[in-house]
This record gives C-alpha cells, sequence and structure tokens, in this order.
C-alpha cells in the first residue's frame, strides 16, 4: 500500500488572472509539530503561536525582495509576547512569552489572552537596507482579523484572510488562504478605501466557500483546492515554497553577545561561575564560564 500524500509545509503563491489579485495558499504540518513541541505550551497559547507562525508565512512570502519578515504582538494580557519570524528561503521559528497561572483562568479568547495592546510587522533585508516597521493597535476577535486590519488601514490594501486550525497529537496543523490587492501605485493618487478592486467581491465570495476541512486536508495538493475555487476566472499557480523550523540561533551568536559584556558585567550575570544564554524561539541553551569569556573578550580585542 502507498503511503498517503502529504501536502504540508508549503507556500503556494497564485494569481487570479481575470482580476489580477494575487494570493498565497499556506499549509503547515511536522514544521509545526517541530516549533510547538520545544515548549509546553497550553493548547490555547499553542493555538496562537500556530496562528501568528502560519500568517508569518504568508504575508512574509509576498514581499518581492530577500530578508526575514517578523510579526510581534504585544499585550497587557497574560500572553504578553507573541513572535514569529519568516525568512525568504522558507525558515520560520516563532514563540509565545506568557504567564501560565493566568492563562489557565482567562477564556480561550484572543482578547482575553492578548489584552490590549499592537501588532507589529518588520521587514529586514539585512546589513546595508533600512528596517521597515508598521504598528498598529491591534483590532478584532483575532489575530487574523488584526492582520487583515492592519493592510487596509496602514497599508490601504485590500486584503482577505482566512485562517483554519486543528489540534494535531500535542501541536496543530493550520492552513491559511489570502487574496490581496497589488499594493497601489505611489504616483497615481488612488488611495479610495471604499473602491473595491475589480473582481474583488467574486474572489471573496468564492473564497468564504472553502471549508476547514478542505484547508487542511494533507492529502489533498493545494492546487486542487485553488483550481475548485477560481477556475472560472482562471487560477495560475507559482513555484512552491517549502516551509522548514530553522532557528537562527547558535553558538557564535552567543559568544558575540557575551563578549561584549564587561568583566563586571560578567560577574553580576554569573551564578556558580556560568552564564547560560537561552534560546526563546528553540529552547537552546548555551553555557560559558567566566574564563571562556575573558578569553573571547581577550580574543576580539587583539582581533581589533
Amino acid at each position: 500500500m502507498f503511503p498517503e500524500p502529504n501536502h504540508n509545509d508549503l507556500i503556494i503563491p497564485f494569481q487570479l488572472e481575470q482580476s489580477g489579485l494575487r494570493g498565497r495558499f499556506v499549509r503547515l504540518g511536522a514544521t509545526l509539530d517541530e516549533i510547538l513541541g520545544k515548549h509546553q505550551y497550553p493548547q490555547p497559547v499553542a493555538r496562537l503561536v500556530a496562528e501568528a507562525a502560519t500568517l508569518a508565512c504568508v504575508l512574509g512570502s509576498m514581499l518581492k525582495e530577500d530578508g526575514i519578515f517578523s510579526l510581534q504582538a504585544k499585550g497587557d494580557g497574560p500572553v504578553g509576547m507573541l513572535v514569529a519570524d519568516y525568512t525568504s528561503d522558507g525558515s520560520l521559528r516563532a514563540y509565545a512569552s506568557f504567564n501560565k497561572d493566568v492563562v489557565a483562568t482567562v477564556p480561550d479568547s484572543f482578547a482575553e489572552l492578548l489584552g490590549t495592546g499592537y501588532l507589529a510587522f518588520t521587514i529586514d533585508r539585512g546589513e546595508g537596507f533600512e528596517r521597515y516597521q508598521g504598528i498598529v493597535e491591534v483590532d478584532g476577535a483575532s489575530l487574523t482579523a488584526a492582520a487583515q486590519h492592519y493592510f487596509l488601514q496602514s497599508e490601504q490594501i485590500h486584503t482577505e484572510l482566512k485562517f483554519f486550525a486543528a489540534p494535531h497529537a500535542h501541536s496543530f496543523h493550520t492552513a491559511a488562504l489570502c487574496i490581496q490587492a497589488m499594493p497601489h501605485d505611489a504616483d497615481a493618487g488612488d488611495h479610495d478605501l471604499d473602491r473595491l478592486p475589480p473582481g474583488w467581491d467574486e474572489a471573496s465570495a468564492l473564497l468564504a466557500t472553502l471549508s476547514a476541512a478542505e484547508a487542511l486536508d494533507a492529502a489533498l495538493h493545494p492546487h486542487e483546492v485553488l483550481f475548485r475555487l477560481f477556475h472560472e476566472g482562471g487560477v495560475r499557480a507559482y513555484d512552491t515554497v517549502h516551509v522548514m523550523h530553522r532557528c537562527r540561533c547558535g553558538l557564535g551568536r552567543a559568544e558575540r553577545a557575551l563578549s561584549a559584556l564587561s568583566e563586571a558585567e560578567a560577574e553580576e550575570l554569573a551564578d556558580a561561575g556560568r552564564i547560560e544564554v537561552r534560546c526563546e524561539f528553540c529552547n537552546s541553551t548555551y553555557t560559558f564560564t567566566l574564563q571562556e569569556l575573558s578569553d573571547l573578550r581577550a580574543k576580539d580585542a587583539g582581533a581589533g
């Protein structure tokens, strides 16, 4: 018997040919298992992390240039921080900081978990390029709704997002489908948000017919889903992007961070002569003795 197909952990960019609207179909499985498996999140927090990671894939993959797209939500609720990073090569990481005791006492809702706060999108194209960041107050009943609101109000781009999640062992598997109007031409002066892009109503209505079962079915290729939804007006799918969990932490990064500490600062932070650095994203730890840090400082001084 042949194994069942598994069309997870991928991004399908597409364009609706008749209207010119662009879109993304994202489906995540094992990648989220690995990300969430690094932590012991309560289920409501795990679902939020899964949603943030999925949205980072959707929105980050729409960038034309290579770089790192970061989604960050910060609030005064029991989930104080929610972060997801997507890199243009398909690398993904995500984490949440939360108050375990308080999370257990509040309803499982986005508003109750995050509270009042803001949503930020950051684009980092690397050395030599200016970082871009957009910030908006959290508005909406879900992280997806807040992201959709951001694009309409802050970027003046009509965006329709549908997000689906289903528990999977101790993790979640997710899917998201997004359609978006092309960004306005800055020189055209046409920023009338009340004027819907051509074909928008029809595409939105078709998107509304997408069910969770269809979106999350890993045995169903996303091309089949896109064809079922949009074939009448024509849909063109582009090259698939494969997504994997890959953290950017490492021994070298930890060394560079700690070598910048003075001897007095290092001694103040040390416990029994050692300093431990833990990556919030993947829970990896790097431990250094004070002597090793002294050697690193001397090495850096010699290199300078």
